[in-house]
């Protein structure tokens, strides 16, 4: 076994790296950096209770999302970080892209136990001034995030049936200045549809 494993070292060693081919090049898409949804965790409350918790988002490559059992998409963040407006609250980036939405993603919110509500921040943290509440069900467009993707940058209607304009293309990046309510939220509790 000792010796196989010596000639194996050796011929590693003499042939030294292998050239790139053209097969390497196609599989860069799944290792570049996305943002990927885990899959729903059953959870325990108490010894009788369990109940389905919404999947986290995290950073990863595209390969060990599937792995995973994850979706993975792609979604605009800030960089560098939003710019505050004169009230302090922190932008929420749209846009920056010619062949997708303003935002991208769309989604809602679930998980909240009883009738608690999600709170939306001014900027990415609970440091941020509360602007609103949303219940579970509340549909929303998903338009920035945080690097860490904890926090999500948010667009989503005040009135059922409000268009917030973020469906079409914007090519610059740019601050949400439209109709619609804006602010960050925790992303633990946002369930993300298919990229647009």
């Amino acid at each position: 076994m000792k010796l196989i494993a010596a000639m194996a070292f050796c011929a590693v060693f003499l042939l030294g790296p292998m050239p790139a081919d053209s097969s390497a090049a196609s599989d860069d898409a799944g290792t570049q950096a996305v943002k990927c949804q885990l899959p729903p965790q059953i959870r325990r409350l108490g010894r009788q209770a369990t109940y389905l918790a919404a999947g986290r988002i995290i950073s990863t490559t595209a390969a060990d999302c599937r792995v995973r059992g994850g979706q993975s998409r792609a979604m605009a963040t800030a960089s560098p970080p939003p710019p505050a407006a004169a009230d302090g609250r922190m932008a929420v980036m749209v846009g920056g892209s010619a062949d997708a939405a303003a935002c991208p993603v769309s989604g809602k919110i679930i998980g909240l136990k009883g009738g608690s509500t999600l709170s939306v921040r001014a900027g990415p943290g609970t440091q941020h001034a509360r602007l609103d509440r949303l219940a579970n069900g509340r549909g929303i467009h998903v338009c920035d995030g945080t690097p860490d993707e904890a926090w999500l940058g948010i667009v989503y209607p005040r009135s059922p049936g409000q268009d917030c304009g973020v469906d079409a293309p914007m090519n610059e990046a740019q601050a949400y200045a439209g109709a619609c309510a804006v602010g960050w939220v925790n992303a633990g509790w946002v369930q993300t549809d298919a990229a647009r």
